[in-house]
């Protein structure tokens, strides 16, 4: 039952906050000369003289003895528990699996509450596997088979780079990149044979932010680039959502998960604490006063191992100190407990069928109700309820989804604003009827996978402008040539093409302009208000103003830049109708923002679809363009976003019954399809392929402006 003695630390474990110089810096586990220490140090047990001799002994000599024994009960021993036992076999298993992989290696989660020996175990692990390693290669002292680290609450990905070169020693400078420090670990792990990576604390990194998305990543990256066996521990992995999502689906196939948890009133409980007692080293202690505590120790510790060995600790070192010599239930009360937490209770609804014929069984042969809620962690309400019939034991039924009717509109909504604030989707999404708070609106966008999507703002371009030149006027005349801005422009495309017309570059332009433009146009989404930027914008449209030559009031209403939240809602981002900027002497692309319903120019009869497609010419289709004024009718009446949810529900109803050739769908299918092959015939010079989706879209748009019309429209009494 127990293997042998350890180093202290948390978690049951081993550890120690230090710099890693010096005699105490060997003790952190997260250096190589800490692991090597704790890897080939075998502390021995102090031997207990007889009490006329310890009696006998001088001050100085009975203050070193006492010293030996403190130290060796601030150790006490490891105990082989049987989740030490099963991770120490797995992890062994796998790393001899892994030894020929060359991709595909599998690895081990290890996964529990706090203070439930996780540490203990993957450092016992990796100090069996370095043993081996030791064995079998003699001739090799070099070799680093094991490598442990930490992950640092709030990692990024350079910090997981660092705490591995900083296991090794590499001499890494903070200037040093990410890419070079990576090369440095992988290429030092080749060499030194590593065959085992232990990272714990895992539970530190969150993969619902960026950083912590990243930080995994890295670690993915690290164990395909090292050949070995990777060991991840952490406080109650399964639920923190590392295992969750893309990343989390591809660790939890390829990785075996060991769970850690506080131990049951039973024989285990009671050989783990003999297992201590034995190993007291106490003049006055009675053997088996321990053992006749074991209800009062589970109920001060709550089975936590971490938690007993703190106390058994304690009361030993205290024992030694105060002179007393001995532990009693007195002794134990004055140790203040680490406070583990209250062990998980399952939810509502996943009482097991064991769990059920173990309740009824002990109903009757008389226990209480309270014995049993005690017994098996739940409580009393809980157990009268399944005795009483009102709940049924097995997997809790899943609730129905109640964003899958939602799923459409949001994702519609992102792809015409790659900008759209999700509180605001929230705001119209509960007004088209959304029954879910937004805390639980946010989660169902995590599982649908919906999030805007603008790949510059993933990959932000720095416009560095140059200072204003000395003795440049601060307050500048119109410039020579005035352009007007189109209703909804960007503001950099507003700039540029002031720029372009005054034969200047946008970082001259930039000079003569307020710091607020700059900060302005590196940000892509024009409608975002930071609230350090407000305060100076009615200075920068004055500026803006002036330079142009336009009244403040015609800027403000064209460019969404300063509309400080006054534009339409929903709006979408496209490209202004080309044939309308030809007739402006405009003959370049414009970014604009317009109304979300407002699908087409009915001037010139163009389909304007996503910023990165072509427009489409519907010359030869005009109940497509009749369909667009059908809408704005609509919109006297009802919202945008009613007939946006209107409009997606006619459109899948079409498609779908298309899909299915019913009788019923046979005239309108023969309609859009004919309309498509008309707009594929009148805009060949387009990219087809490129515009496959906006045909679908145009040619199906009548027909669901048709059946919105139906469903939002009530029927005459």
């Amino acid at each position: 039952m127990v293997t042998g003695q350890s180093g202290s630390g948390r978690d049951g474990g081993f550890g120690g906050d230090h710099d890693g110089t010096g005699d105490e810096g060997h003790l952190q586990l997260t250096t190589l000369q800490g692991w090597r220490r704790f890897v080939t140090e075998v502390p021995g047990m102090p031997q207990l003289l007889a009490e006329p001799v310890w009696l006998d002994l001088d001050q100085d000599k009975r203050l070193a003895y006492d010293d030996d024994r403190i130290e060796h009960h601030s150790r006490l021993l490891v105990v082989q528990t049987p989740a030490i036992r099963e991770v120490v076999n797995s992890g062994r298993r796998l790393a001899q699996l892994n030894r020929t992989a060359h991709y595909g290696r599998c690895g081990l989660v290890v996964s529990g509450p706090a203070r439930t020996g996780k540490t203990t175990a993957i450092t016992q692990l990796g100090k069996t596997l370095e043993v081996i390693h030791r064995r079998r290669y003699p001739r090799s002292p070099g070799d680093i088979p094991v490598v442990y680290i930490t992950v640092p609450p709030a990692a990024t990905p350079k910090m997981i780079a660092m705490e591995f070169a900083r296991f090794f020693g590499l001499p890494i400078s903070r200037r040093s990149n990410i890419t070079d420090i990576i090369e440095s670990v992988c290429g030092v792990c080749l060499d030194a044979r590593v065959t085992m990576v232990a990272v714990d604390e895992l539970h530190n990194l969150n993969p619902a932010t960026r950083a912590g998305a990243e930080a995994s990543d890295t670690l993915k990256y690290f164990s395909e680039r090292i050949p070995a066996t990777f060991v991840f521990a952490g406080i109650s992995l399964e639920r923190s959502g590392l295992l969750a999502g893309i990343r989390g689906e591809q660790i939890a196939g390829r990785f075996g998960i060991v769970r850690t948890g506080p131990f049951s009133r039973g024989q285990q409980w009671t050989t783990l604490i003999a297992a201590l007692e034995d190993s007291l080293r106490l003049h006055r202690h009675r053997p088996g006063t321990l053992t006749r505590l074991e209800t009062y120790l589970h109920q001060r510790t709550r089975g936590m191992i971490g938690s007993l060995l703190w106390l058994i600790r304690g009361a030993a070192i205290a024992a030694v100190i105060d002179g007393t010599e001995k532990i009693t239930r007195k002794s134990l009360d004055a140790i203040r407990p680490t406070l583990p937490p209250r062990p998980h209770r399952p939810s509502r609804g996943d009482l097991t069928r064991d769990e059920f014929s173990k309740i009824r069984q002990w109903r009757k042969k008389g226990w209480p109700i309270s014995a049993i809620a005690r017994h098996l962690q739940r409580s009393p309400t809980t157990i009268k309820t399944y005795l009483s019939g009102d709940r049924v034991p097995g997997p809790r039924a899943r609730r129905a989804d109640t964003f899958i009717a939602f799923a459409g509109y949001s994702r519609r909504r992102f792809d015409d604003d790659p900008h759209l604030n999700t509180k605001v989707l929230f705001s119209e999404v509960a007004d088209l009827g959304y029954p879910g708070s937004y805390q639980s609106f946010c989660r169902a966008l995590r599982r649908h996978r919906l999030r805007p999507d603008c790949p510059p703002c993933q990959m932000p371009a720095r416009l560095d402008a140059p200072p204003p030149p000395a003795g440049h006027s601060q307050h500048p005349q119109p410039l020579p040539m005035a352009v007007s801005p189109v209703a909804g422009e960007m503001l950099v495309s507003y700039l540029g093409r002031l720029a372009t017309a005054n034969h200047i570059t946008i970082g001259d332009l930039l000079t003569i302009l307020p710091p607020w433009f700059h900060t302005k146009i590196s940000n892509h989404d024009d409608r975002a208000q930071h609230h350090m930027l407000v305060p100076a914008a009615t200075d920068a449209l004055h500026r803006l103003a002036v330079i142009t030559g336009t009244t403040p009031t015609a800027l403000a209403l064209a460019l969404p830049a300063f509309a400080n939240g006054d534009l339409p809602a929903p709006v979408r981002a496209t490209r202004a109708c080309q044939r309308c900027m030809v007739t402006r002497g405009i003959h370049q692309a414009v970014p604009v923002h317009l109304p979300a319903c407002q699908q087409i120019c009915t001037r010139h009869g163009l389909w304007l679809g996503a910023a990165d497609r072509p427009q489409l010419d519907l010359a030869t289709c005009p109940e497509i363009i009749a369909a667009q004024h059908r809408a704005r009718r609509l919109l006297r009446r009802y919202t945008p976003q009613q007939l946006i949810f209107a409009q997606l529900a006619a459109t899948r109803h079409i498609t779908g019954q298309a899909s299915r050739g019913t009788s019923a769908s046979i005239r309108p299918a023969a309609d859009w399809r004919r309309r498509a092959r008309l707009l594929k015939d009148s805009n060949r010079h387009l990219d087809i392929p490129a515009t496959r989706d906006e045909l679908a879209s145009a040619a199906i748009y009548p027909d669901a402006i048709a059946l919105a019309v139906a469903a939002l429209v009530p029927a005459p009494a």
